[in-house]
């Protein structure tokens, strides 16, 4: 008896994928309103400690024949600090800079994986690759106008957060294809876990002066319970937003992040950006939409 092929549901994967980056950039603007009140190292532990929980309770439910040791543990390992590093460099930009700008500058991460694909994955960009390139390093340039105001070191930070992440993405098609998703996300957040508690540990050692623990009182564990809670419904809707409709209409949605970026940017921090701005960040945006449409061509 043969079991017919889930029917695809196009505004479901819509509304899912919009939901999940509302709910992530929402926690971004939790995490730039909290600066330093919860040292990064802190932050890290905390936030990820319920969802690697969640994800191992996941796993010896309903998966119990899983396979939790990856099968390149240096692959899984590598892709995993790329991502530490990109969530930590990423955070520490939320503290310097504008929401919007931060989130901007990071959505040239599929510019970079197109870069990366050649030289890693024997992949040949093709002319829209090329373009979109092009038009997204424009939109960079129109969007921080090096020389001005908005243009300083800070600017850097989600640069490197977009470059890690998609050397991660890469190595994660070429080494970690054959692992299980849901295994590979609690390494991940396994990972994650360790880098907070292992640089509260040790980087007193490194600056004997530095506040890397403080003690949580009832708003920090409310936005630590409100970061994990919303890490998970991002990271779960946009599973949902993939799984029920196709990617190359999914994918021009992700950058609703921008807006929902922009917007927390103004209702919570009373930022302002000038049309010069906006149109940088309209560029970057269409640049990486005609690079994911590069990407699967």
């Amino acid at each position: 008896m043969s079991t017919a092929a889930p029917q695809d549901n196009p505004l479901l994967g819509v509304a899912a994928i919009v939901g999940a980056v509302t709910a992530l950039s929402l926690g971004d603007a939790l995490i730039k309103s909290l600066g330093s009140d919860l040292p990064l190292f802190q932050l890290f532990a905390l936030r990820f400690l319920p969802i690697a929980l969640v994800l191992a309770g996941f796993l010896r439910l309903r998966r119990p024949g899983v396979r939790l040791l990856p099968r390149a543990p240096g692959w899984a390992m590598l892709r995993s600090l790329l991502l530490t590093i990109m969530w930590a460099v990423y955070y520490l930009a939320l503290y310097q800079m504008e929401l919007s700008l931060a989130a901007a500058i990071y959505y040239t991460a599929p510019l970079f994986i197109l870069l990366f694909a050649g030289p890693i994955l024997g992949e040949r960009p093709s002319a829209l690759a090329w373009a979109a390139v092009a038009l997204g390093f424009c939109g960079v340039l129109v969007l921080l106008r090096p020389g001005g105001g908005a243009f300083g070191w800070a600017a850097l930070l989600p640069f490197v957060s977009s470059v890690t992440y998609a050397l991660a993405m890469v190595i994660t098609r070429k080494h970690c294809q054959g692992e299980d998703p849901a295994a590979v996300a609690l390494h991940l957040h396994l990972v994650f876990v360790g880098f907070g508690v292992l640089g509260a540990l040790l980087w007193p050692l490194v600056s004997p002066d530095a506040v890397v623990w403080v003690p949580v009182g009832p708003r920090e564990a409310v936005a630590v319970a409100a970061l994990a809670l919303a890490a998970l419904i991002g990271s779960v809707l946009a599973v949902v937003a993939y799984q029920v409709a196709p990617a190359g209409l999914v994918a021009p949605f992700d950058y609703a992040y921008l807006v929902c970026a922009t917007l927390w940017g103004v209702i919570f921090f009373a930022e302002r950006l000038e049309a010069l701005a906006l149109l940088g960040m309209a560029m970057i945006a269409l640049g990486g939409i005609l690079a994911t449409r590069a990407n699967r061509s």
